[in-house]
């Protein structure tokens, strides 16, 4: 069954952390850069409005004989110079003896605007100034250029409309609005970053789906060759071209190999068997020939094995194939000559697999139980059936495994030292092969403690319904 991966995980969580925090920091530095440029705009905007205004009241006004003449009478009668709003002008015209010449008809709604006597320096320029708790933007101008000792003056303002004033207002949207833009940020990266590691979860997925028998599969990720994910796609590409080539050289070498001891095994134990059916021989020489008959079939069991091992897509199980699981647990007594055995089996059990593999599969578990047991102590096993499952124990009274030599139990060549000075004879690769059988089957295998002591070898298997 393949792992449903995780869709939180630290990586993508930490990726989303510093997305989020670079975003929403950004987001922060646009909106006070947005604020200022915002207000400078709006200043130098009304700025050039002051400046419009206060040419157009030049040209409507002008001196003769000393005294202020106004030519453009409907330039005064504006609603600009005569009301109070945000967009109004308020007028004061007067000479460099402090005497008022001409004033517009708003200011009796304010007040006067203190007067004021520029120098060259000051003089076209806008200041700031404040009235009644009221800012201001003021220009001073001379009405004609170079009378700064007895010109008169033109002095207009207008009132100053700072966006900072509506800070407050400003801050307070924001963070109602900032739990929403952050949610949407924190999807978003959410989403940027799922996509950003697709490519590598489909690397991972094809790399945990390529096993000793399927090595044909490569990555078909479409990039660029020069693409960062292209050239991991075409390294992992080339790396499983050179394992495919190397394990079937390995599995070509063992096949071969296994199958040449085979023909001289299997002929060294017909001799013996044929010499240990005479009967003239003596005692000793007998003795002997057994033992070199016993080791040989021990031999010829480990080649056999190795042979299965090496081609794991042998005993990859047929669709048609139909494992009666309970016949074959009640007969294993007539096979296994143990007397301490006791099984137990439901009727009506089924798998899908091949009877002399699962044999094989039994026959190691048997073996390796009683191996592991002191003499006298029985062996028990189970078949019944659990949740569309069939389960399979095989339980001992021996002495048991550590924890932390059950994950390599399963190991090829690995052999379980209990520690108790019993030499057990044997190469590791029963259970290596068990392992190998069951999940050909699809099934797992594990192992748990005996509550009364010693192992249990825990067989699952998908069951099949027979009609």
């Amino acid at each position: 069954m393949k792992n449903r991966r995780p869709v939180f995980t630290r990586t993508t969580v930490r990726n989303v952390f510093w997305n989020t925090l670079f975003i929403s920091g950004l987001y922060l530095v646009i909106n006070i850069v947005f604020l200022f440029i915002l207000n400078y705009e709006s200043k130098r905007i009304a700025d050039d409005h002051l400046m419009h205004e206060v040419e157009h009241l030049k040209n409507a006004l002008c001196v003769e004989c000393d005294s202020l003449v106004i030519e453009n009478p409907k330039e005064f009668s504006e609603s600009a110079l005569v009301t109070v709003s945000p967009r109004s002008f308020y007028l004061q015209v007067y000479n460099q003896k402090g005497e008022i010449l001409l004033k517009s008809e708003n200011l009796k709604f304010i007040g006067e605007l203190p007067l004021y006597f520029p120098d060259k320096h000051t003089i076209n320029k806008i200041v700031n100034l404040k009235v009644n708790q009221m800012s201001f933007r003021v220009i001073y101008v001379f009405l004609k250029e170079g009378e700064e000792s007895s010109g008169v003056i033109i002095q207009l303002a207008a009132q100053r409309v700072s966006l900072f004033k509506f800070m407050p207002n400003l801050v307070f949207y924001d963070l109602i609005s900032f739990p929403l833009v952050l949610i949407l940020i924190v999807l978003g990266s959410f989403v940027l970053v799922r996509r950003g590691f697709a490519p590598i979860n489909k690397v991972i997925d094809l790399a945990n789906s390529i096993s000793a028998t399927e090595l044909n599969k490569r990555l078909d990720y479409k990039a660029s060759p020069n693409d960062e994910l292209g050239r991991l796609r075409d390294t992992l590409n080339n790396l499983f071209n050179r394992l495919q080539m190397h394990i079937e050289q390995i599995s070509q070498f063992s096949d071969n190999a296994s199958h040449q001891l085979m023909s001289p095994l299997t002929v060294l134990k017909s001799e013996l068997e044929y010499i240990l059916r005479k009967s003239h021989q003596e005692p000793d020489c007998r003795e002997t020939f057994g033992v070199m008959y016993e080791q040989t079939d021990r031999m010829i069991k480990i080649v056999r094995t190795l042979l299965i091992l090496a081609k794991e897509s042998n005993f990859i199980q047929k669709e048609s194939s139909i494992l009666n699981v309970s016949k074959l647990i009640l007969n294993l007594n007539k096979t296994i000559q143990k007397k301490m055995l006791f099984l137990e089996a439901e009727s009506g059990l089924y798998v899908r697999g091949d009877d002399e593999y699962f044999y094989m599969v039994m026959q190691n578990l048997i073996d390796n139980a009683f191996k592991y047991s002191e003499k006298g102590r029985p062996v028990q096993i189970r078949a019944f059936s659990e949740k569309s499952k069939v389960i399979i124990k095989v339980c001992d009274q021996g002495y048991g495994i550590p924890a932390d030599q059950k994950e390599r139990i399963f190991e090829r060549f690995y052999r379980y030292d209990e520690g108790n000075g019993n030499n057990n004879s044997g190469f590791g690769l029963g259970l290596a092969l068990v392992h190998s059988i069951v999940t050909s089957m699809g099934g797992v295998i594990d192992i748990q403690d005996n509550p009364g002591g010693g192992t249990c070898f825990i067989i699952s298997l998908d069951a099949l319904s027979v009609e």
